[in-house]
């Protein structure tokens, strides 16, 4: 059963952001990302949520649970860690 991750956070620049994101490409195929989306929440430009598809929990859980990629993400901009939701496919 696949797993979809949702990833709801806020960043002081998107476009700071978005080159951080572009740059960590390495990780997805590595961590397993078999999909992944970005979108911006309309209002309000800089509230995101990223969408990333996994075929297993372990991997959803791995792949964010990942030091380096926290990292990444604490260097990106983004204001407070990423609200995680874990929702398994029917």
């Amino acid at each position: 059963m696949s797993v979809t991750v949702f990833a709801i956070h806020e960043v002081n620049d998107y476009d700071v952001w978005r080159a951080f994101y572009d740059d960590a490409e390495p990780f997805r195929p590595a961590g397993h990302v078999i999909s992944h989306s970005v979108h911006r929440l309309e209002g309000s430009p800089e509230t995101l949520m990223v969408v990333h598809q996994f075929e297993t929990s372990e991997q959803a859980h791995t792949f964010w649970e990942n030091p380096e990629l926290m990292a990444i993400v604490e260097s990106s901009g983004v204001t407070a860690i990423p609200r995680l939701e874990y929702f398994l496919d029917t």
